[in-house]
């Protein structure tokens, strides 16, 4: 009983921590450019110990450059892992925007944040946005019910579809939660580019039958220092 009671006090001293380094480092680096790199720089203690962000920065910067075009009011992320790129779209969006995680725990690949997570997540809004974290597969109609609540009717400016990478997964993400994003909005994925030594992610095989048919954009690394991951962009007409 001591020791449990103990856990939950350094796990909140923890949270309390990871919450004061973030708002110092939001202080630090203010400017959009500066803020991409939080995530990588953010250092906690225990289970806040890292947002661990699985992202290229050169191909992420030029999503977020496109980001930056349009308001986004409604954004809709699936599969958040530890949080990084959350975060981002959180700085990202309009100051009363409504952002939404679906993630499913333990999900094969990489998906999965417990509760504990929720209060350091509601950390990363600006002071009059709106977070719903929503816990389960994308796929289940339960969550999906979840989400269509959640979302109340509105539409969504932007989807970020980086959960279940099969093909399959891929394409059942697309083709629910695509009918939610607004006439001109947009809709990204990760893991575009084809990497032979991984073979369960299959997205590329989706996007590439997805895309001649949108006006699209892919960012995707062009040198040979760092690892092309690739994110895909569509604008839905």
């Amino acid at each position: 009983m001591q020791n449990s009671v103990s856990k939950r006090a350094l796990w909140r001293t923890h949270l309390a921590e990871a919450q004061t380094e973030l708002q110092r480092l939001k202080r630090e680096l203010p400017t959009v450019e500066m803020i991409m790199a939080i995530p990588f720089l953010f250092q906690g203690k225990g289970f806040y110990r890292s947002l661990e962000l699985k992202q290229n920065m050169t191909e992420l910067l030029g999503l977020v450059n496109a980001l930056r075009r349009q308001p986004l009011r409604r954004v809709c992320e699936i599969g958040t892992f530890k949080g990084g790129t959350l975060f981002i779209w959180c700085q990202l969006a309009a100051p009363d925007a409504q952002i939404i995680s679906v993630d499913l725990p333990g999900g094969q690949f990489g998906g999965g944040y417990s509760e504990k997570s929720l209060p350091f997540f509601q950390s990363f809004r600006q002071p009059g946005q709106r977070l719903d974290c929503i816990r389960g597969s994308s796929h289940d109609a339960k969550i999906r019910d979840e989400f269509r609540r959640a979302l109340g009717g509105a539409e969504l400016d932007f989807l970020f579809i980086d959960g279940d990478h099969s093909y399959a997964g891929v394409k059942q993400d697309f083709e629910f939660y695509s009918q939610f994003v607004r006439r001109g909005g947009l809709i990204g994925f990760h893991d575009i580019y084809h990497r032979e030594r991984q073979p369960d992610i299959e997205v590329h095989k989706f996007w590439s039958e997805l895309k001649p048919g949108f006006l699209h954009e892919e960012f995707i690394e062009a040198g040979t220092e760092r690892r092309k991951i690739g994110i895909g962009l569509l604008h839905k007409d």
